[in-house]
């Protein structure tokens, strides 16, 4: 009697051994399966991601060529506006500017009477056409309007910096930064927009 409850519980503990050991077994290729499944879908994501972001560029590419094509036959007072707007309102999350504002904002402006020419041109037309210039350049498309942005304000700084002088293109770049500080600090996207002045200058970067 004492042999055979000895032989039965033996037979279960062996039974719940190997129903442990199965059970770990289990744990552990569903672990390693589930790895390799997550390691699978980080890998297509990354491949969608980046196919993605091919096709923007390319979107990209296109867009600024036929907006330099229409840009450099703008006048530089209006591409001036137009990077005024771009940055100063649109790039603090505005809208709306009087066609005056560019010259409100300099007031205290060291550098001034350098941009003159350029100032001394600006009408409320020439403001208006500027501002119906870059919606009418960022309106309708599906790219993420930050980007879309960006692209369009580099292609304001080349088309500009093609018909005015060094020094002039440097005080715009300043003039720029006199009028952010105006309001305050610099966000992150005026800082980003502020990069895309400085690479295509090669200005040095720079920061609050």
């Amino acid at each position: 009697m004492i042999q055979f409850v000895f032989a039965l519980f033996q037979f279960f503990y062996n039974l719940i051994k190997v129903a442990f050991k199965m059970a770990l077994w289990i744990i552990k290729t569903t672990f390693w399966l589930f790895k390799a499944l997550l390691k699978v879908i980080i890998l297509v994501l990354k491949k969608l991601k980046q196919h993605r972001l091919r096709r923007t560029q390319k979107a990209l590419e296109a867009l600024e060529v036929n907006w330099y094509k229409v840009l450099q036959n703008q006048p530089s007072e209006n591409l001036f506006s137009a990077l005024f707007y771009t940055l100063i309102i649109i790039g603090s999350g505005k809208s709306k500017a009087q066609s005056d504002f560019i010259n409100q904002k300099l007031k205290g402006f060291e550098d001034k009477n350098t941009l003159e020419p350029i100032l001394s041109k600006i009408s409320d037309e020439s403001f208006e056409s500027a501002v119906d210039l870059t919606f009418s350049s960022l309106d309708g498309h599906s790219i993420e309007q930050s980007l879309l942005i960006e692209s369009f304000f580099g292609c304001l700084v080349e088309a500009i910096s093609m018909k005015i002088k060094p020094n002039e293109l440097i005080a715009v770049f300043w003039a720029l930064d006199f009028c952010v500080h105006t309001d305050g600090k610099r966000n992150r996207f005026q800082e980003e927009l502020f990069g895309v002045f400085s690479d295509i200058c090669g200005f040095e970067p720079i920061s609050d």
